[in-house]
């Protein structure tokens, strides 16, 4: 069910430090953003039984304006993403817990928002991310809870959605968020079997231990 793929860009095998430059190639305004690190307190993946499974950068490119005015606009992200193996009835041993956190620059260019993902919403969030698992699908809102990540208090919004494994499909629960911290923003998406409700405190308190910076 749940397959590696790339989320926004492909992630890197290394983490990079974070820094930014503003510069001019070429007569064309270069602008490059790189967000901070992002990831859960190790002692919560310890006590969840969670294992980090990508830690790395992930880039988006994009191109404003035309001719002479054109912009070039660039911003590397950060993504972690964790992962607890389980087996569920006749669904036999894999990952059926994931959680994924990514930052990403709050870049702006004269006052307006040059990157799409740090404004989308948890809808398009939830969109984005499950790209990165084969069979998601039938994503549906519930509902949301409040909760404190990064000392701010956040709406975690509920999604229910429909999983495929080979043992036929899966019915999923989703949770995902976004928090404005420092000058990027972090998003984050929780998912689990929904015939596994223990996961879901689970799930916040990974949320909860998201850690920035």
């Amino acid at each position: 069910m749940l397959s590696r793929r790339a989320v926004l860009g492909g992630a890197a095998a290394t983490v990079l430090a974070a820094a930014s430059s503003v510069g001019v190639v070429l007569g064309r305004s270069s602008l490059d953003t790189v967000s901070e690190p992002v990831g859960v307190r190790e002692e919560t993946l310890s006590e969840t039984g969670y294992r980090a499974r990508v830690l790395g950068r992930t880039r988006f490119t994009r191109e404003l304006g035309a001719g002479s005015a054109n912009h070039d606009f660039g911003t590397t992200n950060f993504l972690a993403e964790y992962d607890r193996r389980a087996s569920l009835g006749s669904v036999s041993e894999r990952r059926l817990g994931v959680f994924a956190v990514v930052s990403t620059p709050q870049a702006r260019m004269l006052g307006l928002p040059l990157n799409p993902i740090a404004w989308a919403s948890e809808r398009r969030l939830v969109e984005l991310l499950q790209t990165r698992y084969d069979g998601v699908r039938d994503v549906t809102p519930v509902g949301s809870e409040e909760a404190t990540v990064l000392d701010t208090p956040v709406s975690i919004d509920e999604f229910d959605a429909v999983g495929r494994v080979s043992e036929g499909e899966l019915p999923l629960t989703m949770h995902a968020m976004r928090v404005e911290s420092r000058s990027d923003v972090v998003l984050a998406l929780a998912l689990y079997p929904r015939a596994l409700p223990e996961e879901r405190p689970v799930a916040f308190r990974l949320f909860e231990s998201i850690e920035h910076g």
